[in-house]
């Protein structure tokens, strides 16, 4: 399929998205302004977290908030309530829902409640009910929310399989719609804004699917697919997916595994095609090398580095390059149910695990290679 089917194909589901989207719909009412939205029922993690930072048990580097990011996409459990509270240590406001809130997310403007089947925003302002979007089977609650001010990005799932819309929560409209994977989407994630200095300002929007197997990067406003990743062969649930966020050109994977996988972004895959410099060189000789770059370009990369996660306290080395995972035994998650989140933060790599641990891997560090594990903590024992 060539660029010109793709884009006829793009142009024939925004339509849709715009006739669907008819403006804003009823449903909750609330006043006030807005401090930290949260479920009820992660709070009392929230405050385990948040005490661990300030009794200075983790490095006042890892702060508070990034934490909590990671606590929110390790929470990957079906939420009963069907209420969420707005607070700034009292209760603002509380909002009612007709449904499981199974997400909350905020962006610099808007507040965004996600259901199995709706996605109500807010303004922060002033709590005012702007718009409901209506959303195909989403049980998981399935979403990304930009954080750049240039952006006030929403990804969720579209109507077919495998499809992301990226809708503008500041003008209320879609602006366009990707096709990323085969099979439902299990996770979406976008690069937070460069930090000072980056020369790279594309905005990213990294898709995973239940399957588990690729991590697909795309620039969101394009829709171009730019990296394809393979993270293994056997499927699994992938938990989070997080950009470096000074530079955006390295991506952390997590997943049901005791692995831990690293990406590092190179150039995109159609920037690493090259014409031929040799005029005079034979037409087959010329059609070979380019197709051997197609080629190329078309396979999935492999890691960057592994991170493997721990085995009932065994703190051994824990990390390879070149995507080879040295062989610490099998963490045995077969039959228990395993999740992890990890993210950057500074320069190392945390991991939070459903088992009550959380670990520090070094990245980017002169006195340790990238991926080794220098401290860990027990959730359990606070």
């Amino acid at each position: 399929m060539d660029d010109s089917e793709l884009q006829a194909i793009r142009k024939a589901r925004m339509a849709e998205l715009q006739k669907q989207q008819g403006g804003a719909s009823g449903g909750a009412q609330a006043g006030g302004s807005a401090g930290n939205a949260s479920n009820d029922q992660q709070q009392s993690v929230e405050d385990l977290l948040i005490r661990l930072v300030r009794s200075g048990q983790i490095q006042k580097k890892v702060s508070e908030q990034e934490l909590i990011s990671l606590l929110e996409q390790l929470s990957q459990q079906e939420s009963k309530a069907n209420k969420t509270k707005i607070v700034d240590n009292s209760t603002i406001c509380e909002l009612t829902f007709p449904t499981s809130v199974l997400k909350v997310k905020m962006n610099r403007k808007r507040l965004l409640v996600i259901l199995e089947e709706q996605i109500y925003i807010y303004s922060l302002k002033n709590m005012e009910l702007l718009h409901v979007l209506p959303v195909r089977s989403n049980p998981r609650g399935v979403c990304g929310v930009c954080q750049s001010p240039l952006h006030p990005f929403l990804a969720y799932p579209g109507n077919n399989p495998g499809e992301v819309i990226i809708f503008n929560t500041d003008s209320l409209e879609p602006v366009t719609v990707i096709s990323a994977h085969k099979s439902d989407l299990a996770i979406v994630s976008f690069n937070p804004p460069a930090g000072k200095g980056s020369k790279d300002d594309r905005l990213l929007l990294a898709t995973a699917s239940e399957k588990g197997t690729l991590i697909r990067v795309f620039d969101a406003v394009t829709a171009q697919r730019l990296y394809e990743f393979r993270r293994g062969s056997m499927p699994t649930t992938i938990f989070s997916i997080n950009f470096e966020p000074t530079t955006n050109k390295y991506l952390i994977v997590s997943s049901a595994t005791e692995t831990v996988h690293m990406f590092k972004l190179g150039e995109p895959a159609k920037a690493r095609l090259r014409p031929s410099n040799s005029e005079t060189e034979a037409p087959a000789a010329s059609a070979n090398k380019y197709f051997t770059s197609v080629l190329k370009m078309l396979e999935p990369q492999r890691d960057y580095t592994c991170l493997r996660i721990p085995t009932n306290g065994n703190t051994g080395d824990t990390s390879s390059g070149n995507g080879k995972t040295k062989n610490l035994g099998s963490a045995n998650h077969i039959n228990r149910e395993f999740k992890s989140a990890a993210a950057f933060c500074k320069d190392m790599v945390v991991v939070v695990t459903s088992e009550g641990y959380l670990y520090q891997f070094k990245f980017r560090s002169p006195e340790f290679k990238d991926g080794e594990l220098v401290q860990q903590y027990s959730l359990k024992s606070m």
